[in-house]
C-alpha cells in the first residue's frame, strides 16, 4: 500500500493526476513489478556509465528497451505520460491561439 501511495503521489505532483493504484488497490500499469526487474540493470548502468551509449543504439532501443506501445510496465507508463503530455500541449496551444 505504501508503494501505491508513493507512486500515486509522485504522478499526481508531476502530471496533475495519479495512476489510481491506491484507489484500485493494485498496480494499474505493472510499474512496481517492472521496477523490481529493472533495478539491477539500473544499478549496473550507474556503475558503468559507458554502457549507456550501447543502450542508446538503434537495435537495442527498438528491440530491448521499453516502448510506449508495451501493454504493461515502464512502456505503459511512458505511453501514459506521452499521451498526457500531448493532450496538455494541444490544450495549451488551443488556449494560446484564442
Amino acid at each position: 500500500m505504501a508503494s501505491y501511495f508513493g507512486l500515486d503521489t509522485i504522478t499526481d505532483l508531476a502530471l496533475g493526476c495519479s495512476f489510481g493504484c491506491l484507489e484500485n488497490g493494485e498496480d494499474m500499469y505493472g510499474f512496481m513489478e517492472q521496477f523490481d526487474v529493472m533495478l539491477p540493470a539500473m544499478i549496473i548502468l550507474t556503475v558503468f556509465p559507458g554502457l549507456g551509449a550501447l543502450l542508446r543504439s538503434k537495435i537495442v532501443k527498438n528491440y530491448i528497451l521499453p516502448s510506449d506501445k508495451d501493454p504493461s510496465g515502464f512502456g505503459k507508463v511512458i505511453g501514459f505520460v506521452n499521451g498526457f503530455s500531448f493532450y496538455h500541449l494541444i490544450k495549451k496551444s488551443s488556449l494560446l491561439i484564442r
